[in-house]
């Protein structure tokens, strides 16, 4: 190997040693609804997606990150738009002790206490209802924003409105 060759060579090792430092920094700044968001290829985030989930499955999610996702519960995970990571990534966080039916307090200035599962009616959302459910989600629980209703309860509420096959399958997976 000839002189320039290793200079070439060590060029280029300098520069992806500093690359993935300057990545790491980054990520160990991250707030962990930043590096989930980096993990599932959104957030507009220049770390490669499998770099972030990488370092958030094997070095985050800790106590600290449960609580500070506590904040906004699973319905921010489950808004995400990568369908296979988000309910992987959920099932994870609920193992971890995120609360299935944890409030989105993001939403508390306008005055909303929907747990994900209400959430999921709302958006006729058969899959995320049937994840919710899987996942032990509690379907006794009320909602003072949609008039103390439990989630099958407001799911009538909906269809009476609008018979819409989704509504339709997601009362049949809340009916006992």
């Amino acid at each position: 190997m000839n002189k320039v060759s290793k200079v070439i060579l060590t060029f280029i090792f300098t520069l992806g040693a500093s690359v993935f430092g300057l990545a790491l920094y980054a990520m160990v700044g991250m707030s962990a609804f930043t590096l989930i968001q980096c993990s599932s290829g959104e957030g507009g985030i220049y770390i490669p997606s499998r770099v972030c989930e990488y370092y958030l499955k094997d070095y985050r999610l800790n106590q600290d990150d449960i609580e500070e996702l506590s904040v906004g519960g699973l319905d921010p995970i489950l808004n995400l738009d990568n369908e296979i990571f988000k309910y992987e990534l959920a099932t994870v966080l609920i193992n971890k002790g995120l609360d299935v039916n944890g409030i989105n307090f993001y939403y508390a200035d306008e005055k909303m206490d929907l747990t994900p599962l209400h959430a999921a009616i709302i958006e006729q959302d058969v899959k995320r209802t049937q994840f919710l459910i899987e996942s032990g989600a509690n379907m006794a629980l009320t909602s003072n924003s949609l008039g103390n209703k439990t989630p099958l309860q407001y799911a009538h509420v909906l269809y009476q409105e609008q018979q819409t096959d989704e509504l339709n399958t997601i009362i049949n997976l809340l009916t006992p």
